[in-house]
């Protein structure tokens, strides 16, 4: 596992709630739980239920949710939330 961290970009409709350097993201789909660690392969998925962020202080934020989209490419992971 990389101990480089990966640019983390959250956002809803209303504006940006996150900008800012992570190590990890843990969330849902429809197979189950994920995690997203740095240096991931591209990925897309639709997410539901909440969103866990660790940050490189391993301080932690969780982000619940109806649905979202989470993409992840170049060691930068977007997220787009609907309204919850």
């Amino acid at each position: 596992m990389s101990n480089i961290p990966f640019t983390l970009f959250v956002r809803n409709k209303k504006g940006v709630l996150i900008n800012s350097q992570a190590k990890s993201i843990t969330s849902y789909n429809r197979l189950g739980r994920f995690d997203i660690l740095s240096t991931h392969s591209q990925y897309i998925s639709v997410i539901e239920g909440s969103l866990l962020v660790t940050y490189e202080d391993n301080k932690t934020d969780e982000i619940p949710l109806s649905q979202g989209i989470l993409k992840v490419l170049e060691n930068r992971v977007s997220v787009y939330l609907t309204d919850k």
